[in-house]
């Protein structure tokens, strides 16, 4: 940020600014970099988001090891790829997010993209599983709920905070 009285040079065509110009006042290019915006999360929503994810990640190994529909799934490529690999990037994301909670109360911008995707894509996966073991072999597995729980309180936070 430039001293007061200071002027502030164009990035684009050099023009000189006055300091308090956000635009330049030439072609109209941002002066100013917006800062990142950091989701603060209250301590309610960093305890209700870890236990969502540590569940999450043992529902995630447990319904991976020994959920029959899934070795059927997994055995069909396209389908079963798709479903498997959700569910072992939701693994992975919901490590990765019980660390990242466990240390920070705010998140950035792409932690903030990590904790959807970490509810998204098994969200995705359970929800298929769920929809197919409902019309096949009439065995059900509601956790994709856990994860809908887990993007209204996401969103919730964002509404709020944003």
């Amino acid at each position: 940020m430039p001293l007061e009285g200071q002027s502030v040079k164009c990035p684009k065509c050099g023009y000189e600014n006055p300091p308090s110009a956000k635009f330049c006042m030439e072609c109209g290019a941002r002066l100013v970099k917006k800062q990142p915006v950091e989701l603060k999360l209250g301590e309610a929503e960093r305890t209700l988001l870890k236990a969502i994810f540590a569940i999450s990640l043992l529902m995630l190994i447990l319904e991976l090891s020994f959920n029959r529909l899934l070795h059927v799934l997994v055995s069909t490529p396209i389908i079963g790829g798709a479903v498997g690999f959700s569910y072992v990037l939701g693994i992975a994301l919901s490590l990765y997010m019980l660390t990242v909670l466990r240390r920070k109360v705010s998140l950035s911008h792409i932690e903030s993209i990590a904790m959807i995707l970490a509810i998204v894509v098994p969200l995705a996966g359970t929800l298929a599983t769920y929809l197919i073991s409902v019309f096949t072999i009439r065995t059900y597995s509601p956790l994709w709920v856990v994860y809908a729980v887990a993007l209204a309180t996401i969103w919730r936070a964002y509404r709020e905070r944003g």
